[in-house]
């Protein structure tokens, strides 16, 4: 479902004087016409679920199209001429500043950028803004970061372009909002010159986000929380030598996910005796009296592969994670051997193990 955010600008306009009563400053116009009702800026995306374990500041939207912002300063005096010099030599360059937002929660980093992420009205949701001057250019630089470049002309105007994107910064839940408000406040501000006075003037624009976003956390359900695998009996003659093995026997792992959602879903699975261990060997449980044998894992899709062990962990990236399936709806099977294989000396007596497996959805 393609859902959108609309961010609405109010426009703030004051006329500012500057320090001689004979120079008059026009207050600063901005220029929002050239989008739908007069927006701050527009992000569209296309979001069908948000994984219940995606970690917290990743980007859950894309950016917004960039949002021309068209701001022009003039100064007079007495009608006769522009004597005002905007002047980035004598004084400190105009600035574009994001400002008035809430105070950062924490930062989100992308192309080696880093961007202070601040709080929207839904919990779990935040926003990052990033800004450039087009004309003269500026480099590109988050929002609450001042945009500064050196006016050439008495007469100053330039073009800029603001975007938004939405962070993940908590959990979400299940959640559909008629409304994400993320409040900006912009001011504008220049330092000028006249008649050897130094002058500052500045103007601010607020801009409110209304729209609509849906959030799905996506989960799957387990149909096999637990189960016992009942292995064949076994005669030292079926483990002759050391590594070899014998008697592997099938089992399945089953999940249902949600046909409106589609994930791709990974699993670990860990040894309950050992946590730590990340090779191929399941340990043993106390109470197993056999000795010189040890259990394997073995996933069943087509060529039978070993499965090594990891941590009991469902974020991403998890050492020896395996990638189950992609674009999983509705019901799903994953088929697995559990074998024999021979350690060390052999003595006779029971053989248990324990292992636990952890699913994750991304």
């Amino acid at each position: 479902m393609r859902k959108t955010i609309l961010f609405i600008a109010a426009l703030l306009l004051a006329a500012f004087w500057l320090g001689s009563s004979q120079a008059r400053c026009a207050p600063w116009i901005v220029n929002t016409s050239s989008a739908s009702n007069g927006a701050l800026f527009l992000i569209t995306d296309t979001k069908s679920g948000i994984a219940s374990n995606q970690p917290n500041f990743t980007a859950i939207s894309g950016w917004s199209s960039d949002r021309l912002v068209s701001p022009l300063g003039t100064c007079d005096m007495n009608g006769g001429g522009f004597y005002f010099i905007l002047d980035g030599t004598t004084s400190p360059p105009l600035g574009l500043t994001a400002t008035g937002m809430s105070s950062a929660v924490g930062s989100y980093s992308e192309s080696g950028v880093n961007y202070p992420v601040y709080p929207s009205s839904v919990p779990g949701i935040g926003f990052i803004i990033k800004q450039r001057i087009v004309s003269p250019a500026s480099a590109t630089v988050p929002g609450g970061t001042a945009i500064s470049f050196t006016p050439t002309a008495s007469q100053q105007s330039f073009n800029s372009y603001i975007a938004g994107k939405l962070i993940k910064t908590g959990d979400i839940g299940n959640v559909n909002v008629s409304a994400i408000r993320l409040p900006v406040t912009y001011t504008l501000t220049f330092t000028g010159r006249f008649a050897g006075e130094i002058s500052t003037a500045s103007n601010s624009f607020s801009g409110t986000a209304v729209g609509n976003y849906t959030v799905q956390n996506v989960s799957c359900t387990v149909n096999t929380s637990s189960l016992q695998v009942t292995l064949a009996s076994i005669a030292p003659t079926d483990l002759p030598g050391l590594n070899s093995t014998a008697k592997p026997t099938p089992f399945n792992l089953g999940l249902t996910c949600p046909s409106s959602t589609s994930v791709a879903i990974y699993m670990t699975l860990t040894d309950n005796n050992n946590p730590g261990n990340t090779g191929n060997l399941l340990s043993l449980s106390p109470g197993s009296s056999a000795s010189g044998v040890n259990l394997q894992i073995l996933r069943n899709s087509g060529t039978p592969t070993l499965v090594n062990f990891g941590a009991d962990s469902s974020a991403a990236g998890n050492l020896n994670q395996l990638l189950m399936a992609t674009g999983a709806t509705g019901s799903q099977s994953f088929p697995f051997l559990v074998r024999y294989i021979r350690t060390g000396t052999l003595s006779g007596g029971s053989v248990n193990g324990l292992a636990t497996f952890t699913m994750s959805y991304q």
